[in-house]
């Protein structure tokens, strides 16, 4: 809809950075559960689950320290000591803060060292507490990974307390982050197993003007050209994508094709390109495409909720415009007194004033 002198300005996006990004979409796939023994008698175990981090975690913890991690650091936040009950044994938990620092990390690495051993060997690397506080917007951690620490019964796997908390690390971390988390099990993300994807299938195709479109009436009879369906039953089967292949009948019975080609993608230069007089005459729905991906069917199926797809290209505000699959121009998005618009830039070829 047409506005009249609109009070419009570009549209800002949200800044994340890549390796955020990256390890967002990596956590997603790895909440399954990873337990491990606690005692030496091995009775008592802890699960942990890993979960993308949401920095407003450290307003629903108590807890924080900042942590040496090999030659970075890192800041933890908790919602409860993991074991209270063994850090009793040297202090009184109340009286753990008015103790010299030095003397409380101690006591806090001491009742904790099970569990800061199993961190050492799942991260390979030097862990140590340098301070029994964290810094809450630090610019030397900035990596978020939410966590979850389940301690239950190994007999009859019987809750024994629940902690979570999270973890920020320093970015420079990130691929020693990612290849640590291979060893890490992956979920199967089923959904995808279901998922349909529509074939169609082409005997023939033919190219028409509008005009002999809008002519057309039942009862009219189209020729089609180049095809064998009716001598050895060829046809191509067709992706939405736009992939197709050739394929043919196996039986006289036309119940069961076999594919006969690779997949390709069509190419031609035929194509009429789209005028102002054709659209006057149709209905036409316009689409609007920040930009398109090619995704391997491995990554399609780690896709799920709060997944991050990486763009080729940086995207200012800058989009496509598309009617019927094609390119008619380009805009830009901006907000119009709270609302989303486009304001195009070009379309048929043709510049708006002051666009470069």
């Amino acid at each position: 809809m047409r506005e009249s002198s609109p009070a419009y300005q570009p549209i800002k996006l949200p800044q994340l950075s890549l390796a955020a990004i990256r390890l967002n979409n990596l956590l997603l796939n790895k909440t399954a559960g990873f337990a491990f023994p606690l005692d030496p008698e091995g009775k008592i175990a802890v699960r942990v689950h890993l979960q993308p981090g949401n920095v407003s975690t450290q307003l629903l913890c108590p807890i924080s320290l900042t942590l040496g991690l090999g030659n970075t650091t890192a800041g933890l936040w908790l919602s409860r000591w993991v074991h209270a009950e063994k850090i009793q044994q040297f202090v009184p938990e109340e009286l753990l803060s008015k103790l010299p620092e030095n003397l409380a990390i101690n006591v806090v690495e001491t009742a904790h060292s099970r569990l800061l051993q199993q961190a050492e060997l799942a991260l390979n690397m030097k862990i140590h507490v340098q301070s029994l506080s964290a810094e809450t917007q630090s610019k030397q951690y900035s990596l978020p990974i939410n966590f979850e620490l389940q301690e239950f019964q190994i007999a009859d796997q019987q809750p024994l307390s629940k902690t979570f908390g999270l973890l920020m690390l320093d970015e420079k971390l990130y691929p020693h982050l990612q290849e640590r988390l291979r060893f890490w099990p992956s979920d199967n993300n089923l959904e995808w197993e279901d998922h349909i994807t529509t074939l169609r299938f082409e005997i023939s195709s033919l190219a028409i003007s509008m005009q002999e479109l809008n002519q057309l009436a039942p009862s009219d009879i189209l020729l089609l050209e180049d095809t064998q369906f009716q001598e050895t039953g060829r046809l191509h089967v067709w992706l939405n994508s736009g992939l197709h292949c050739a394929a043919a009948f196996t039986s006289t019975e036309k119940n069961a094709l076999v594919i006969n080609s690779d997949w390709t993608m069509p190419m031609t230069d035929q194509e009429q390109k789209p005028t102002i007089d054709h659209i006057a005459q149709i209905p036409v729905q316009l689409s609007f495409d920040l930009g398109q991906k090619t995704l391997s069917f491995n990554e399609v199926r780690q896709l799920r909720p709060g997944y991050v797809l990486e763009l080729n290209s940086q995207l200012p505000e800058i989009v496509q415009i598309r009617s019927q699959n094609r390119i008619l121009g380009q805009g830009e998005l901006v907000e119009i007194n709270g609302r989303l618009g486009v304001r195009i830039l070009n379309l048929f070829g043709k510049q708006a004033k002051g666009s470069p």
